[in-house]
C-alpha cells in the first residue's frame, strides 16, 4: 500500500464509518443502524461535505476498500487500519462488515433525512456541529476574567477583525441552530438557551460596532 492509497483507509469517510462501528461494539446502547443514519445526516447537512463526498460515493469507496481488503495479504495493510477494521467486525468478515456499510449508505440515500425528533443528536454530532460554541466556553471558564459577560466579549473580540466574516460569522450560525435545536446541550451542559442569546448577543453588538 502506498503512502498516498494508505490514507483512504487512515482518515476521512472510511474511517469515520470504521470508528463509529466500533463505538458500537464498545457501547452495546448505541446501534450501528443509528450511527450510519446519523453519519448521513451530518453529510447531507453540510453543502461542502455534501458537495465533495456525497453518500453515493462514500458507498463506492466502501466496496473499493473491501475488494482491496480481500485481494491483499492483510499483513500489508497498515497496524493502525487493520486494528480499527479488526474492532469494527468482531466475528463478521471485514469485507463484509465494508459491504455492510456500502449497502446502508445506498438504502439511506433513497430516504428522507432523519429529523432529530425521531432520532438525537448523539454527543459526536453535537461536538462536530458546534465545535465553535464548546470552545469559545473557554473564555468563560480559564478565571481570566471577572465575569461572565467579560470573557464573552473578550472570546468574541478574539476574532476580530480577520476572523469576523469567517469564524465570528460560523459561530452566530451555530447559535442560532443550537437554539432552534436545543443540541448543543449535548455534550456542553451550560450551553442553555440564556447562556447562547447571551453569547449570540455579544457577536451580534460586536458586528453592529466594528463593521
Amino acid at each position: 500500500m502506498t503512502t498516498y492509497s494508505g490514507a483512504v483507509f487512515h482518515d476521512g469517510a472510511a474511517a469515520r464509518l470504521l470508528e463509529l462501528a466500533a463505538a458500537c461494539r464498545r457501547d452495546p446502547s448505541r446501534t450501528l443502524e443509528d450511527e450510519i443514519t446519523r453519519f448521513c445526516r451530518t453529510v447531507r447537512e453540510s453543502p461542502q461535505a455534501d458537495w465533495a463526498m456525497p453518500l453515493p460515493a462514500v458507498a463506492a469507496l466502501l466496496d473499493l476498500i473491501s475488494k482491496e481488503v480481500e485481494r491483499v495479504d492483510p499483513a500489508t495493510l497498515s497496524a493502525g487500519f487493520a486494528a480499527l477494521l479488526a474492532e469494527a467486525a468482531g466475528d463478521t468478515p471485514a469485507p463484509a462488515l465494508l459491504r455492510r456499510l456500502s449497502a446502508a449508505l445506498r438504502l439511506r440515500d433513497r430516504q428522507p433525512t432523519a429529523d432529530y425528533e425521531r432520532l438525537p443528536m448523539a454527543p459526536w454530532e453535537a461536538e462536530l456541529k458546534f465545535g465553535r460554541i464548546h470552545r469559545l466556553w473557554w473564555w468563560m471558564e480559564s478565571g481570566e476574567y471577572e465575569d461572565f459577560d467579560e470573557g464573552v466579549r473578550a472570546g468574541v473580540a478574539s476574532e476580530h477583525p480577520h476572523g469576523c466574516r469567517t469564524a465570528l460569522a460560523a459561530l452566530g450560525a451555530e447559535l442560532q441552530e443550537a437554539l432552534l435545536l436545543g443540541g448543543a446541550a449535548a455534550t456542553a451542559p451550560w450551553a442553555s438557551p440564556p447562556v447562547l442569546r447571551a453569547i449570540l448577543g455579544a457577536v451580534h453588538a460586536h458586528v453592529e460596532e466594528e463593521h
